[in-house]
Formats: structure tokens, C-alpha cells, sequence
């Protein structure tokens, strides 16, 4: 696929100094929860290089059956574990940081989704200022084979078949304030929960120190808009990713691209806040990439935009600006 993000893209691939990409093996023996500059390299590659890496599923593998309730077992901060930090040689603030999803495969054939009683869109979480009880903690396994997630009712055992349409929930750079936790979104990515960014996808992030420190977690099985009740279809998984570093363009929060759409993502409270970064960042691509008047730009996107909602649930909400890629052939 031939990216549009940057219109020069692929001629600055191709001039990179790395002609030889190598592929990684990464077995973590610890996940972190926070995206830190200060820990020392998980695994240090060249822009092109490849990694193969495994990742822990959002409960810190903690949630293994119907009785592993998440308020008792899934403790916070412990939560949302990430691998990484992988560290990028050449990689500086002011580049950005190509990621394309290779693959995504759970390393067992299920996965866990469930419901806390104070995590949620909704749900009260400042239930205990509140007369309205919380909802009841509840665990839901799903078999996952075959290209099929399969939800089963608590109630009368009823089967429906959903697509496996699996993504990364969390992937993001280290940042030179303090160091976010993995459950927050933001300039640096993190925990968007953006499902455009799956198999096949680029996803775009600014470089915001030394050598990038990126980490990743959090995979989904299947999730839809909004992760309405916070947690999608969860699972540990084994993920390839190919790590290519742009020099001296870069964006100034995550954009992702695929086969027939660029997208920005904007993460912020209220909601309409980071719907409108998203929308202002695809408007101000379209005038810096693409020469468009920056009116022209503001009313062609009021035609042609769609938006779909990464999470409603975490510190900040995500929100996924679409523009589609047809308009600029």
C-alpha cells in the first residue's frame, strides 16, 4: 500500500540508512504499566526492523474464568500491562514513528470480556456519592477460532458469531513530562483504543524523546464503538510489527492509515474536545500535505468526514477522524 500520509513518505523510506532489516524475538519477562523514558531497552531496533512480541491481556492475566471477578482479582494501578520499552536508534523528538500491524494471534483460543461495577459508560463511577446501586460484576468467556469470536449468553446459553477483528488497544511513545499510565490516552497514543488500528494498518506517532521508547498491550479480539462497557473481547496475543522512522517530518498527535482512509485521533474530556483535535488535525493535513486552502480544507472535510469513537471510558475519550483516500486520486 502506498501511504499518503506524507506525500514525500515513500521516497524518505526508501533513503533510510538500514538496508538490511533484521527481525526481532521479544519473550518479556515483566510488562509495564506506564509509558517511562528510565527503563533500560526491551529490545533496540532499526528503522525497518521487525518485531515479534508477546503481550498480556488488560487483567494482567488475572481473569481466567466466570469466577475471577475484575473489582477482586484485576487490582488497579495493575491493570492494562504493556511490552516494551522497544527503543528506535536514529529516533528523535521532531521524527515520526511509522508502526504497521503485521498480525495479531491470541496465544490461547479464548479470551475474557466483564463488567465492573465502577468502570463503564454506563455505569456511575462516582457510585459511592450516588443512591442507584452499581451493576453486578460479571465475567463472559469467549471461544475465539477459526476467524470467529463467539459471545454466549449468561442467561439461556444463546450463541451469536462475531468477526475476529483484532487490534491494539494500547500502543504509544514515551513522553518527557510525567509518564502516563498505560490506561490513558493522549499526544502520545496510548490507550485510544482505536479499532482502525488492526492488521494491515500504519499508525503514526510523534516521536517525543530519545530513541522513542514505544510500548504496546491491551490486544482486542473484537470490539465495537466506544468499548461501551470498557472492556472489549481481551486477550494475550503474540504481534508482529514493522518499525520504520521518518526523518524530520512529524505529526503533532497519532494519525493512522489504511487502505482506504487517513485518520487522525484526537483524545480529550469533554468528548466534543477530542472529536474536534481529530477533525483540526485532518483539516490542517489536507492544508500542509495537500496544498488546500485551510477554507477550503474546513469545508471539504465537513463533507466527506466520519467519525467513530475509540473509547468513552478511559482518563480521556478517543475519537477517530476519517477522511476518506478516494478524494485524493
Amino acid at each position: 500500500m502506498k501511504l499518503r500520509i506524507f506525500k514525500d513518505i515513500e521516497d524518505r523510506r526508501a533513503s533510510r540508512t538500514n538496508r538490511f532489516p533484521r527481525s526481532h524475538r521479544l519473550e518479556p519477562t515483566g510488562f509495564v504499566h506506564a509509558f517511562r523514558s528510565d527503563l533500560p531497552s526491551a529490545c533496540t531496533l532499526e528503522p525497518g526492523d521487525t518485531i515479534e512480541a508477546t503481550t498480556q491481556d488488560a487483567s494482567n492475566g488475572k481473569v481466567r474464568s466466570t469466577d475471577d471477578l475484575p473489582g477482586k482479582v484485576a487490582q488497579r494501578p495493575w491493570v492494562n500491562p504493556m511490552t516494551g520499552p522497544i527503543i528506535i536508534n536514529d529516533a528523535e523528538p521532531g521524527d515520526a514513528l511509522i508502526v504497521e500491524t503485521l498480525s495479531i494471534e491470541p496465544l490461547e483460543e479464548r479470551g475474557f470480556s466483564w463488567i465492573r461495577e465502577d468502570f463503564g459508560a454506563l455505569v456511575a463511577t462516582t457510585s459511592t456519592a450516588l443512591l442507584n446501586a452499581p451493576l453486578p460484576e460479571a465475567v463472559w468467556p469467549y471461544k475465539i477460532r477459526g476467524g470467529k469470536v463467539i459471545f454466549r449468553s449468561r442467561m439461556n446459553d444463546r450463541e451469536i458469531i462475531l468477526p475476529y477483528r483484532p487490534f491494539l488497544g494500547t500502543i504509544g511513545c514515551a513522553t518527557p513530562e510525567e509518564a502516563p499510565h498505560s490506561l490513558i490516552p493522549g499526544r502520545h497514543g496510548g490507550n485510544m483504543d482505536a479499532v482502525d488500528n488492526g492488521v494491515g494498518s500504519f499508525l503514526i506517532l510523534p516521536i517525543l524523546v530519545p530513541g522513542a521508547y514505544l510500548y504496546f498491550g491491551d490486544a482486542h479480539a473484537v470490539q465495537g464503538d466506544g468499548e461501551l462497557c470498557g472492556v472489549a473481547v481481551e486477550i494475550s496475543a503474540r504481534v508482529r510489527l514493522q518499525i520504520d522512522l521518518i526523518k524530520g517530518r512529524t505529526v503533532r498527535w497519532p494519525m493512522i492509515e489504511s487502505a482506504d482512509a487517513v485518520m487522525a485521533v484526537g483524545s480529550a474530556r469533554p468528548l466534543e474536545d477530542a472529536y474536534r483535535i481529530a477533525c483540526k488535525e485532518i483539516v490542517l493535513w489536507l492544508q500542509e500535505e495537500y496544498g488546500f486552502d485551510l477554507l477550503d480544507a474546513y469545508q471539504l472535510a465537513s463533507q466527506t468526514l466520519t467519525c467513530r469513537i475509540g473509547n468513552v471510558v478511559d482518563p480521556f475519550y478517543s475519537v477517530v477522524a476519517r477522511f476518506p483516500k478516494v478524494f485524493l486520486y
